[in-house]
């Protein structure tokens, strides 16, 4: 069993960053490369899929999740999760193929709206919670990807509704206006079903039964929130980061560095 174009492209990726890597002028260069540069996000996002042989991917894959955890251990700097690579024109996305009632971007942005629903909750106090959910839940954004032909109403009008109207409760306890959050982008991996004039910004919701209209003016704005990454169960997603390469299209292995770490977040 093989792997598709997109996961063999993420692999030859990750094998020139740990190439790069290890042409570092020195030991502690090499080891700050490790922890800032290897990026195992995007072999899971294009690799984590059923058509993947895992034997293939998944060894490169832990490999640069530990010596990345180990590097950073070293140089005494944080994990930071790795932007998904885009993918050329001429490579099929496998994210672009619908599976559910939701395309790939309601799906994206709805879980986005749930773990941001979520953190807020976590306040520690109802001032914080209130203001968290007044400034920071993307009503706009839930609608304007969503609130398009091949999503199914039933499966995120009410948590969009419930969202809007707890927005909208939110601002008026804490005397906050109910101001337009821009428009969230996505990550490289998900199709963007928006026009390339779509709006950094769109009216608030005041309604908690109408469905704000898909925005119409500038450009996106850099999303705020990445999705929780889980080791070989859940694909890992995020912002834009252009790479090119020059490699073979026959699959990689990089060797295993250290031992396996088995899973990681990052939020």
């Amino acid at each position: 069993m093989s792997v598709s174009q997109a996961c063999n492209y993420a692999l030859i990726a990750l094998q020139q960053e740990f190439s790069a890597c290890g042409k570092a002028p020195n030991s502690n260069a090499a080891t700050d490369c490790n922890c800032t540069s290897l990026d195992p996000e995007s072999v899971n996002a294009y690799c984590n899929f059923p058509d993947n042989d895992k034997n293939t991917w998944s060894t490169p894959y832990l490999a640069a999740v530990d010596a990345r955890m180990n590097a950073c251990l070293a140089v005494n700097k944080p994990v930071v999760s790795a932007t998904v690579i885009a993918l050329p024109s001429n490579i099929p996305n496998p994210w672009a193929v619908q599976t559910g009632p939701l395309t790939p971007a309601c799906t994206y942005i709805k879980e986005a709206f749930q773990q941001r629903f979520s953190n807020c909750g976590k306040g520690p106090d109802a001032k914080s919670i209130d203001t968290c959910i007044c400034t920071g839940l993307f009503t706009e954004s839930f609608s304007a990807y969503c609130n398009l032909p091949g999503n199914d109403q039933a499966s995120w009008l009410n948590l969009y509704q419930d969202g809007a109207a707890a927005r909208s409760n939110s601002c008026a306890k804490v005397g906050l206006p109910l101001t337009a959050i821009p428009i969230l982008s996505l990550p490289n991996n998900i199709p963007n079903p928006l026009p390339a004039t779509a709006t950094q910004s769109a009216s608030a919701a005041t309604s908690t039964t109408a469905v704000a209209p898909v925005p119409t003016a500038a450009s996106l704005t850099t999303a705020v929130v990445n999705s929780a990454t889980a080791v070989l169960n859940t694909a890992t997603t995020a912002p834009a980061k252009q790479t090119t390469l020059n490699a073979s299209s026959g699959a990689v292995s990089v060797p295993l560095v250290g031992g396996m770490l088995l899973a990681y977040a990052v939020l």
